[in-house]
């Protein structure tokens, strides 16, 4: 009825083993459901199986109490990854039979997504996760980008417009989509070669709620961070108030570079690098969820 031994590398057509223990076909009836993340359908398996003696029990009872396993599925011709659920377990006292009713399921998992299409651009990726939504997945990509691949997909992240998303050999249409918040890049080299990395989410057109969890900073750099700003500021002001009195700037051009708004001060092409600059990690990879 059972058996331990080593995992085959081959799927057995005469068995079904999970983890290091293998189940005669006719306890297994193989059944399937539609998951949010995988692109083809969840394999499972539903065990109703009675044992006898003290050995078979163990095996049945510890593998039971597992709350993932390795399957493989001669059902479905693959193996799998899996949640493990107890449904029922019975027996009569001074009996040596027990009853059990299992069931495996495929765990929900995104397929491997090596390069990304965003509007027609693709961009290779370094790591990718997913997960499921009210309406639909929320998606995370760390590309690896030249210095070009860079502005351009800054370009788009700019114009804020709803994207075109294919996930190179997954998806045979793109999907629509838009980007989330919390951006981080990190610059890097390799052979001489520089390279950025860099984080973006992707969200449903419809989710408006985000779920990331928020880096507030802790009390007492929170207060230096403000007092380190304000010190600038007096500072940029004695400065600008000493230059009107050397004859270097008039009072004119102080007063309009102190009530100016700084983004009109700079122009479009240096606010949006210092937006950037606040985004800036040592390493983006580290960032994803």
């Amino acid at each position: 009825m059972t058996e331990q031994g080593q995992q085959q590398d081959a799927i057995r057509t005469d068995a079904i083993v999970i983890d290091d223990v293998a189940l005669g076909l006719e306890y297994g009836t193989p059944m399937t459901n539609e998951g949010k993340l995988a692109v083809r359908p969840l394999a499972g398996i539903d065990f109703e199986i009675t044992v006898t003696g003290q050995q078979a029990t163990e095996v049945i009872e510890g593998l039971t109490k597992r709350s993932e396993v390795d399957v493989r599925d001669p059902f479905a011709n693959r193996a799998y990854r899996a949640t493990m659920r107890l449904r029922q377990s019975s027996y009569q006292e001074g009996q040596p039979r027990r009853h059990y009713r299992f069931e495996v399921r495929e765990l929900d998992t995104p397929p491997e997504v090596r390069l990304l299409e965003i509007n027609g651009q693709q961009f290779t990726v370094l790591a990718y996760t997913e997960s499921a939504g009210d309406n639909g997945p929320s998606r995370q990509a760390v590309l690896r980008l030249t210095p070009d691949e860079l502005s351009r997909l800054r370009q788009v992240i700019a114009e804020g417009k709803p994207l075109q998303v294919r996930r190179v050999d997954v998806d045979e249409q793109p999907f629509t989509a838009r980007f989330g918040r919390y951006n981080y890049w990190s610059r890097h080299e390799e052979d001489g070669q520089e390279y950025y990395k860099q984080l973006i989410r992707l969200y449903p057109i419809g989710e408006v709620k985000s779920k990331l969890k928020l880096d507030f900073a802790q009390g007492i750099p929170q207060d230096n961070l403000i007092e380190i700003v304000k010190g600038l500021s007096a500072r940029f002001d004695l400065l600008l108030n000493a230059l009107v009195e050397e004859g270097a700037i008039t009072a004119e051009r102080r007063d309009h570079l102190l009530g100016a708004d700084w983004r009109d001060a700079v122009g479009p092409k240096r606010a949006s690098e210092l937006d950037w600059q606040t985004n800036a990690v040592r390493d983006a990879i580290a960032q994803i969820d």
